[in-house]
């Protein structure tokens, strides 16, 4: 059996490390739509109200990373 990796960064000190993970098993949840050229993957950008998770385009097949962030507001709302 080939050993995977689930990596999460953090991009925001007012993300706790729970919530993080919620978002990311929601990305999860909602399995592997997004596509590249090798690869089905986890959805690319999935956002909230005020946060985003941005899966970052696997370099290999047993790694998946994601990026957790809070949104900025747009256009000074």
């Amino acid at each position: 059996m080939r050993m995977r990796k689930i990596i999460i960064h953090i991009e925001s000190d007012e993300i706790d490390d729970m919530e993080a993970v919620r978002k990311v098993l929601s990305v999860i949840a909602g399995g592997r739509i997004s596509k590249t050229k090798k690869w089905m993957q986890y959805c690319f950008l999935s956002t909230w109200p005020d946060t985003y998770v941005y899966a970052v385009t696997k370099r290999t097949e047993l790694i998946d990373t994601f990026k957790v962030g809070i949104k900025q507001p747009q256009n000074g709302r």
